[in-house]
């Protein structure tokens, strides 16, 4: 089975990629990641390459929601972004639709090119870098 695959070597930027099947143990493993990432009390952002993958389950939904609410001020401070890229526009469409009508606690952008995400997470971690060192 495969499993969810974070790659921090370039930090503060995070890259996760998910499997076409995302197993809720490994789902909340990730979620557990994510917070130690908040904790660090540090600028950082994360592209979510989800293509090829499903999506989160109503369950897994909830979960995020919860670890946004738990950790709202850490988030809101040091989570500087989240880039999500889809292989289809028309995911794409939905996803940024959703968002306007609950956004989560952090900048998001949905992409189809992973080079696109990369580069826009990237920009939001040194761009509060620059405004922090002004």
């Amino acid at each position: 089975m495969e499993k969810i695959e974070f790659d921090e070597t370039a930090w503060p930027l995070v890259v996760v990629r998910y499997p076409k099947v995302i197993e809720q143990q490994d789902f909340e493993r990730h979620l557990g990641r994510v917070v130690l990432f908040i904790k660090r009390q540090q600028p950082w952002a994360m592209v979510n390459d989800s293509r090829g993958s499903g999506h989160p389950d109503a369950k897994q939904r909830r979960a995020i929601a919860a670890m946004y609410d738990e950790h709202e001020t850490l988030v809101r401070t040091f989570w500087r972004g989240a880039a999500i890229v889809f292989d289809s526009p028309l995911t794409v469409g939905v996803v940024t639709a959703i968002s306007w009508i609950r956004s989560p606690p952090h900048p998001f952008k949905a992409f189809t090119s992973f080079d696109d995400g990369r580069r826009w997470a990237s920009n939001v971690v040194l761009a509060f870098a620059g405004s922090r060192a002004a």
